[in-house]
């Protein structure tokens, strides 16, 4: 397989190179390589894997969500006397 390179970015795999713009570079890679992998050093590797945090909820805000939850079948007049009251 080969890897075109364009700015030490892979931006196409295919089977066999062709003649391309003199700014990309042909390279050697395996199967496993995409587009989007980096080629810095003479090396082929995948973008690193992001992990988002977990977002963590505190016990009061888990308090105020069961409230709020529910209250949604009050109503209105005991919901706004309640809302009235609850000032964080």
């Amino acid at each position: 397989m080969k890897a075109l390179i364009k700015d030490n970015l892979v931006v196409q795999i295919g089977p066999k190179a062709f003649p391309i713009h003199p700014e990309l570079t042909w390279v050697d890679c395996d199967d496993n390589c995409r587009a989007g992998w980096s080629y810095i050093d003479l090396v082929l590797s995948p973008p690193p894997v992001i992990i988002e945090p977990a977002i963590v909820k505190s016990e009061l805000e888990l308090k105020i969500e069961a409230l709020w939850d529910s209250l949604a079948n009050q109503d209105d007049t005991k919901l706004n006397e309640l809302k009235a009251r609850l000032v964080i």
